[in-house]
């Protein structure tokens, strides 16, 4: 059985850039310069200009913190890495249902189900378990010194390729496919629930009722079958 935890980074949330945070963090910069120029032109008017001295200041600090943000945006457009973090240049902001936003690590472990014994662990800083599976899964072929190993993992791992290379690998991999219909929270029945029979070359409702192979199309079924 294999399964992703998150630990966490030694990083603020503050420290941490996305494309999405470091031009929103550019343009409150562009802003503040813009400002501070335009009240140092207001102050170059008057006889005693000796005000401008602390904004001088302000902005010559406030250009050098655009100057970083923008290596930083420079850094994630280029395709380097999708995020920056400042104090712990690897962790990354990766999100949890019960506690949110952090910033952390992806520990990967793979546990022998039956003995409930931790059999290989690594860490990354992939945000998603999605490309992970075949990685633990061999790291587990290694530590046991055997191919045939079942491969147990939720739906955070499925991707058709990673179930590819398990395969291929020797192993049996059982995870279960992403739900990505939002038919069942608007009440709706989804595919899964329409279940093929060979004998008959027809899909069966949950009425019981018999749907031909030919009929295929998601928008039709939901009419007129509602759950």
């Amino acid at each position: 059985m294999v399964d992703g935890s998150k630990f966490k980074g030694v990083n603020n949330k503050r420290r941490n850039y996305t494309k999405t945070t470091i031009k929103r963090r550019i343009e409150i910069a562009e802003k503040h310069v813009e400002s501070y120029l335009t009240r140092l032109d207001e102050l170059d008017k008057k006889i005693d200009s000796t005000d401008s001295i602390p904004l001088v200041k302000k902005l010559v600090r406030i250009k050098k913190h655009l100057k970083g943000s923008k290596d930083i945006e420079s850094k994630i457009m280029s395709g380097e890495t999708s995020q920056v973090s400042l104090t712990d240049p690897d962790s990354r902001a990766m999100k949890s249902n019960s506690i949110g936003r952090t910033i952390r690590y992806n520990v990967q472990t793979a546990v022998d189900a039956k003995h409930h014994l931790i059999i290989g662990h690594y860490v990354t800083n992939a945000v998603v378990d999605r490309a992970e599976l075949s990685k633990i899964a061999k790291e587990a072929q290694t530590v046991l010194d055997r191919k045939d190993l079942i491969v147990l993992a939720d739906r955070g791992y499925y991707s058709a390729n990673e179930i590819k290379r398990v395969q291929d690998a020797g192993m049996t991999p059982i995870v279960p496919k992403t739900q990505t219909s939002g038919s069942r929270n608007k009440n709706m029945f989804t595919k899964d629930d329409f279940i093929y029979s060979k004998e008959k070359d027809v899909y069966i409702c949950p009425n019981n009722r018999d749907i031909p192979y030919s009929f295929s199309s998601d928008e039709t079924v939901r009419g007129l079958y509602p759950r």
